[in-house]
């Protein structure tokens, strides 16, 4: 009887162990896979800001889909920001006006609104104040 306590222990400890190797073997494949992406930008038209690098379209105004297919042919994609320190960072050495980030809307002007990389519900956005949060496509523009 003890034995096979100890036996169904050990068992139930051998799943928990093997859902957390998963766990991890899914981050490291994460993160193997974005040191690929990393490897393929053209870091001599990036800025690295914190740990991610960003380029900032100065001169041309584009589409939200054009800006986002110029973003693949430099070897990145339209910028997702994480946080409110990513967004004064990567906004504050840039001249006043509209720039393009990775977030849509299907669902109309009232969201919710997803990155089109990750296909997830973005956690972060803020709004220029007096600006409008989207165009006729229910695209984003970080308006400063």
């Amino acid at each position: 009887m003890l034995g096979r306590r100890i036996e169904n222990r050990l068992m139930a400890l051998q799943v928990h162990m093997e859902g957390q190797l998963r766990v991890l073997r899914n981050i490291l494949e994460t993160r193997i896979e974005h040191r690929k992406i990393a490897d393929r930008i053209n870091k001599a038209v990036f800025q690295k800001i914190g740990s991610r690098y960003f380029y900032v379209e100065k001169k041309n105004k584009e589409s939200w889909y054009s800006a986002a297919d110029r973003c693949r042919q430099l070897g990145g994609h339209l910028a997702t920001i994480q946080d409110e320190w990513e967004m004064d960072n990567v906004f504050s050495g840039v001249q006043p006006g509209s720039y393009w980030v990775d977030i849509y809307s299907l669902g109309g002007d009232e969201g919710p609104y997803f990155s089109s990389l990750s296909g997830k519900e973005v956690k972060y956005f803020k709004w220029g104040i007096d600006l409008p949060k989207f165009d006729h496509n229910h695209c984003v523009n970080n308006g400063d």
